[in-house]
């Protein structure tokens, strides 16, 4: 969900707010932002994985 409209679309994707949620973005500053938003929507299971181009690991993309 972008940052942008989370605050909007949490509660409709995502009811079960103790459920684990993974947050990450391109350089790790929106996902920060989602992380806080979620948190103050009383989601308890939030890990912000921060930057994708920080990623130590092998990435796969959906583009072949």
């Amino acid at each position: 969900i972008p940052v942008d409209i989370l605050s909007n679309e949490a509660s409709r994707k995502l009811p079960d707010k103790n459920a684990e949620i993974f947050v990450y973005c391109r350089s790790g500053n929106r996902s920060a932002m989602a992380a806080k938003i979620l948190t103050k929507l009383g989601y308890t299971h939030i890990y912000n994985l921060g930057g994708i181009v920080r990623w130590p690991y092998e990435t796969v993309s959906g583009n072949k």
